[in-house]
């Protein structure tokens, strides 16, 4: 809450200060149908689009145990790109539900100057699981028994004893 605060306080009062930092972040939210209790993974791509050095870290603002990020902490230099793998752990989820969380994303100037500003970016996730599909047999054994009893059926009625 304090870095938010100070976001804001930076933001009115000392707007060329944080016109120095930036984020640029693809895509610009993550969805993930799972099935069942599989992990998935997705990527985004994190660009420092200033030309200073920046930080930056990334982590769930809920579900720190489901929702993973590697790296969570990098450094880019001005104008460079870095892929951050996000991965879903599902295992503690129940089939069929749907959760919404965010990631954060949160930049800060390397050069000390006195004032530490940071830039935040939230992308909005969204995890439903899904049941996987159980084929269903009893259609097969009804139309295989039925074609069963049909072949015997014709057989019985050629093959007659002779008087």
């Amino acid at each position: 809450m304090k870095t938010i605060k100070l976001i804001l306080t930076a933001l009115l009062f000392f707007p060329a200060i944080t016109s120095a930092a930036g984020i640029s972040i693809t895509p610009s939210k993550l969805d993930f149908i799972l099935n069942e209790k599989k992990i998935a993974s997705q990527e985004i791509v994190i660009a420092n689009p200033t030309a200073d050095v920046q930080l930056f870290e990334v982590s769930s603002d809920e579900f720190e145990k489901i929702i993973k990020s590697v790296p969570a902490s990098f450094t880019l230099e001005a104008g460079g790109k870095k892929t951050v793998l996000i991965t879903i752990e599902p295992s503690q989820l129940q089939t069929g539900q749907i959760i919404s969380a965010n990631l954060s994303v949160i930049s800060r100037l390397l050069k000390d100057d006195g004032l530490k500003v940071g830039t935040g970016v939230k992308i909005p996730i969204k995890i439903a699981i899904k049941q996987s599909k159980q084929r269903n047999y009893s259609f097969l054994w009804l139309t295989g028994g039925t074609l069963l009893l049909l072949l015997a059926g014709l057989i019985f009625t050629k093959i007659k004893p002779k008087k």
